[in-house]
């Protein structure tokens, strides 16, 4: 499995890659009836797919593929990006996520300093988990109790009368 690491490693930037495509198709593209722009972002992502495992595959194997399903859904995602720009405020949407990059990066590096707590794998692994994603609750809570003028009493008094 060892070889796998660095694959899944490169493979990565497809995560944000999916997810942003996705939103745009199952939240405007779909809903709004646009197959047409989505099938084309489609067939796009599929050419530069196979030109690029075509051309890397037989050089680099396994990277290659990698390589290839990188670059199609990246351009899936920029394709329909640039398809809804002029009806969507993109700009308005990434600014409003920056902060939970940034949060996700004050997680990362709270997961990577608790690698070195103990050598038994399944204890390290939950206390990431546990830990993680405590931070990234936390902080997201934070943030939105922040951006949304809100403070702690009426965040607790709006939770108590849910539970009455």
């Amino acid at each position: 499995y060892m070889p796998c690491i660095i694959l899944l490693r490169v493979m990565c930037p497809t995560i944000p890659f999916i997810a942003w495509a996705n939103v745009i198709r199952t939240q405007y593209l779909i809903p709004n009836q646009e197959d047409k722009s989505y099938i084309i972002s489609v067939i796009i992502g599929a050419v530069v797919n196979l030109a690029i495992n075509i051309l890397l595959i037989p050089q680099m194997g396994a990277m290659g593929a990698v390589v290839g399903t990188v670059c199609a859904e990246g351009s899936v995602c920029i394709c329909q990006t640039m398809m809804v720009r002029k009806k969507l405020d993109i700009v308005q949407y990434l600014k409003k996520t920056v902060m939970y990059f940034f949060i996700g990066g004050i997680m990362l590096f709270t997961i990577m300093s608790v690698r070195n707590v103990s050598n038994h794998e399944i204890v390290v692994l939950a206390l990431e988990i546990i830990i993680g994603g405590a931070v990234y609750v936390v902080l997201s809570g934070m943030y939105f109790a922040w951006s949304h003028r809100l403070s702690v009493s009426s965040i607790v008094s709006s939770i108590i009368k849910k539970k009455r």
